[in-house]
């Protein structure tokens, strides 16, 4: 299993709005892939369960948000819907994305 730290470009280009939330199982895949991430290389120490799932406007790519111990910081795990697979991962700081939330 390849674990590939999405660019800033790739990251958006698997975002298309609006998304839409929606329910999904987990998949030992997923977790297997989160398993092989280095933490310490993202500045994060742990990781919780998986907060929301969010469906790009295009239906390709699902984005997994999993709690983090940083404040405002998700762990976003891009799966690709039409191959079954991880696409990659990208860390999702939302205060600084859209302002502090309250």
């Amino acid at each position: 299993m390849t674990v590939r730290l999405l660019t800033r470009d790739e990251f958006i280009g698997a975002f298309n709005a609006p998304m839409k939330r929606i329910e999904r199982d987990d998949s030992d895949e997923l977790w297997e892939y989160v398993d092989s991430i280095v933490l310490s290389t993202l500045d994060i120490v742990a990781l919780g369960d998986i907060e929301r799932v969010y469906r790009d406007a295009t239906g390709r790519y699902d984005h997994c948000l999993l709690w983090t111990d940083r404040d405002g910081r998700y762990l976003d795990i891009v799966w690709d819907v039409g191959s079954e697979c991880v696409y990659g991962h990208h860390v999702v700081d939302l205060d600084a994305e859209h302002g502090a939330l309250n």
